[in-house]
This record gives C-alpha cells, structure tokens and sequence, in this order.
C-alpha cells in the first residue's frame, strides 16, 4: 500500500473508530474501572484505564479494625454487566463487617475530580447491593436505620464527614425489608426521599439528575432506578428522558435551597458506612453484627442524558460502519490505480 493510500486509510480507520465512541465524547467524569488482571485494595491505584475527570490516585479512609471488624475498598476484575450498557474493565466492591465494638465502621474511597461543571449535570452507574443485613446484641433488635452505600461528590477537605454541599446517589437500608435509594441534593438536606424496594445480588442502573450545580438559591434531585426488564422497555419506546417516570421502576426526589458544586477540589467518593439508630443516644448504638456489600460500575457525569448513558452498538451499526470502511478503501484503490 503506498503512503498516499495508507493515509487515507489510517484517516478512514480513525474517523469509523471515532463514530463508535462518539457517545463518550461529552463525558465530564467517567470511570470504568479499567484497572488490570489481578483483583487488588483500590487504595493507593492511580486513575487511569480510560477514566475522565479525574487525577491522581485513590485514597482510602476506614474506621477500626480491631476485634474483626473488617472494612475492604476492592478492584474486581469483572465487571457488572446490565442490558446493552457498554463496560469496560472491572467493578469496585466494597464490604463492611462490624462486630459489636461500640464504634462506627466505614469505608470511603476517593479520587480527586480534575473537571468543574454548572448547571444541570447527570449521573449514573450501575450498582448492585449483595448484602445490608445488621443485628444489634445490646439494643435487642435490627437496627432499622443502619446501613448506607452511596456514591458522592464530596469536599475532599472532609472525605469522612458530609461537607459542605454535595451530590449523592444513595442506597440506604430504610427497615428491615427493603433498600431506600434516592438522590440528595446537599448536606443540609441530605435524607433522601422515598423508599422502595430493591433485590439484594441484582444489578441496577441509577440515573441521577441534579439542577443549578455551582448556582445560588438550591435546586432539585432526582432518581430513576431500572432493572434490564423496565430499561429494555424505556429503551425500546425511545429511551426519552420525558419517559423516565413512566419507565422506571423507582422513582425519586429530594430539593434543597443551598449551593452544591462539582470542581477540582472535591473527589469522587464511593462509601460504604454501618451507623447508629441513633446518633446521639450513645455508643451501644454501634454494636452491630453483620455485613453490608455492594458494587458500583460504570460511573458517568455528564450535562445531558446521553452523555450518561453508553450502549453497546447494534451488530447492523458495526456492520455499517464496516461497510463504509471496505468501500471507503476500495475507491481509494482505484483512484490510485488511475493516476
């Protein structure tokens, strides 16, 4: 092939390849997980694998690990597969096990965002919770109000505490038979609202969108869960954002009147946290038994719907963009061939 031909061709090659990641092209803050073969603690892992918007490394903070308490932050190899949703890579797993050491028991982790954003900005991810099942030995019962799993954009000044604004998707044990998910807005209002129940060991996709990020006088936050029956249907009817209510399988909301942000001096934070019934009735309140799990793929930011919300492309796509490619290249051989 000569060097003529072979341009056109790298060029023709790089423009089809383009068109199938097109979809990412918007992206504010993705992470995949795309960190290698072996399954290893996410602290200390330098971003990178494909992630967007964010810098340096993941920091973890843990309570106590004394008497068996166990806090683990894990890359996982596999990642968490739903519908026609493109991933790439692994998972992040995380598990708290607390054993009655009047303490709180936590996991954070947290990587530093290198982007800024105002206005409306959406999230998603995929998620699936493998278990949120305490006991309380002192207190008598099951602690009903314990247990939260939640994906943040946290003041990375305060990775421990709530901040001072912040977006969160959250999965919250709300009693003893089901999960509260929903979105919070800030720290001042951060109580999600709704409660609905989600299957322990399925994976869910969780769109999230917040409005006025960086503004004055506050905004709204919303979520809408699927699972793969109730997102095939939204997809396969459009996939509008107009339809999101009627789709969904959960849906919820929470508005606040403060200012929350999204810049380079916040992170990224994924915790999973075993709490209190109530927080200021004393330390017996911790002494909890149990184990609360859950993985989180596919983490997306972005300011439209579609910039969160990656498919694999149909076979007839490939097949197109195939076709163009092979006659792109044929009537460069022959016009080189007529010269």
């Amino acid at each position: 092939m000569n060097t003529t031909l072979q341009k056109y061709s790298t060029a023709l090659l790089t423009s089809a390849l383009l068109g199938l990641t097109s979809a990412n092209a918007d992206l504010l803050v993705y992470e995949g997980f795309n960190y290698g073969g072996t399954s290893m603690d996410i602290d200390g892992v330098s971003v990178g694998g494909g992630a967007v918007g964010l810098s340096g490394s993941y920091s973890t903070s843990t309570g106590t690990s004394g008497n068996g308490n166990v806090q683990a932050s894990t890359y996982k190899t596999t990642s968490l597969n739903f519908s026609n949703i493109l991933t790439n890579g692994g998972s992040l797993y995380q598990s708290v096990s607390p054993t009655i050491l009047q303490t709180k028991e936590y996991v954070y982790s947290h990587a530093p965002f290198d982007t800024t954003a105002t206005g409306t900005v959406y999230q998603s991810m995929l998620a699936r919770v493998d278990a949120n099942a305490l006991a309380n030995a002192t207190l008598g019962n099951d602690p009903s109000n314990s247990g939260l799993s939640d994906l943040r954009v946290q003041d990375t000044s305060s990775i421990t505490g709530n901040g001072s604004g912040y977006m969160s998707a959250q999965l919250k044990r709300a009693n003893q038979n089901d999960q509260r998910v929903g979105a919070a807005y800030s720290a001042t209002g951060g109580f999600i609202s709704g409660s609905s129940s989600i299957n322990i060991g399925q994976t869910y996709l969780f769109i999230s969108r917040y409005t006025n990020v960086g503004m004055v006088d506050g905004g709204d936050a919303n979520m809408w869960v699927f699972d793969e029956t109730s997102y095939d249907s939204w997809q396969a009817n459009g996939g509008l954002e107009a339809d999101l209510d009627t789709y969904a399988l959960i849906s919820t909301a929470n508005s606040n009147g403060s200012t929350i942000t999204l810049s380079t001096s916040q992170s990224l934070r994924i915790a999973t946290a075993e709490f209190s019934v109530d927080f200021n009735s004393g330390a017996n309140n911790y002494d909890n038994t149990g184990e609360i799990s859950t993985a989180y793929d596919e983490i997306r930011f972005g300011t439209t719907l579609g910039d969160v919300i990656s498919v694999v492309p149909e076979p007839s796509h490939y097949a197109m963009t195939a076709g163009s490619l092979m006659l792109g290249l044929a009537m460069l051989r022959r016009r080189n061939r007529h010269k």
